[in-house]
């Protein structure tokens, strides 16, 4: 069993709650860009997007709170620190965010996938929402233990499973999503396959970022309880999981701006000819991507130059009036 130090239990608590504060902060700038720039999207997602916000603030205030206790109000006292009531309901806020980051994204995989491949999004919505329940009750019981030397001994396997159910989660939503846009970019045409390319890409990515850290605060706590490092990295997690949401959805404008295609049919333009150009531009709006379509029409005006020639000498061979008179 490790050994508690100053440093691998306050120190950890400390230093992860840095970063935690530093994530906070991109959080909110990340809200400002959304707002700004996304008018147009719907009241529930706008809704939405608030809600996780005012979660992070109590997750960061609880956060900030829990340090000043264990470093000021309980300065020279380490030994006399059993609970943590702070961390405690930042594990439950936590969960919150957590289980509304991964609705989100199965309810994505719900959106686009075929039947009946879409209900694997609505499996993974439900084992989000089963995950909060469970968090919440662990998060209570932590509240209400007097030591947490005796919650670990009763409560370690639990929490585990409650970390192993949200990797599970974020694995199956990154990979069913990146398999659907991969099947996708067969079908497709060849200009937008450096589209999808990089939809799978940024699947992926937020999916990985997530999942590895999650694995992470899964592997320190099973090995390194009961010191709090553990706990250091799981402050961040959930403001991890509310960046990756953001991106996603600041990251539609630049795709929308970057790779709207214009597919254009034409005629070959011929000598006498008069051209008129229309455009249609649909708005695919589950995918945010706007096509736009070009199309352009000939209209042919006929010169013939025998038909010119041959009028010329019909009005030559009649006659005028006055020669008849």
């Amino acid at each position: 069993m490790v050994s508690l130090t100053i440093a691998n239990t306050f120190g950890a608590i400390e230093l992860g709650s840095f970063g935690a504060a530093f994530l906070f902060g991109i959080i909110t700038l990340q809200c400002y860009f959304y707002y700004s720039q996304n008018p147009e999207d719907s009241r529930q997602l706008k809704a939405m997007v608030a809600l996780v916000w005012l979660l992070e603030c109590a997750h960061t205030g609880l956060m900030i709170w829990e340090v000043y206790r264990l470093t000021i109000v309980m300065y020279g006292r380490a030994k006399d620190v059993h609970t943590y009531p702070g961390f405690s309901l930042v594990l439950m806020i936590g969960g919150f965010i957590t289980t509304i980051v991964q609705c989100f994204f199965a309810y994505r995989v719900w959106k686009f996938l075929p039947k009946p491949y879409s209900f694997i999004g609505l499996a993974s919505g439900l084992a989000a929402c089963s995950r909060v329940v469970l968090s919440t009750y662990g998060a209570a019981e932590a509240v209400m233990m007097t030591s947490y030397a005796e919650f670990l001994v009763k409560y370690q396997n639990y929490l585990s499973i409650v970390l192993a159910l949200g990797v599970a989660i974020d694995i199956v939503n990154a990979a069913s999503m990146s398999y659907f846009l991969i099947i996708q970019r067969e079908k497709a045409f060849s200009k937008t396959t450096n589209l999808i390319d990089r939809l799978v890409a940024y699947t992926i990515r937020t999916g990985v970022i997530t999942c590895v850290s999650a694995i992470t605060v899964l592997v320190l706590f099973q090995s390194l309880s009961p010191t709090l490092i553990s706990f250091g990295f799981y402050v961040g997690l959930a403001k991890l999981y509310t960046n990756s949401l953001l991106s996603a959805l600041n990251a539609r404008r630049s795709l929308k701006e970057n790779y709207s295609m214009s597919i254009s049919v034409s005629h070959p333009r011929l000598a006498g000819t008069e051209t008129s150009t229309s455009r249609i531009g649909p708005e695919y709006t589950q995918s945010n991507q706007a096509i736009s379509i070009e199309m352009k029409t000939t209209k042919l005006v006929s010169e013939d130059p025998a038909e010119e020639k041959a009028y010329d000498l019909e009005s030559k061979r009649q006659p005028r009036r006055d020669q008849l008179v």
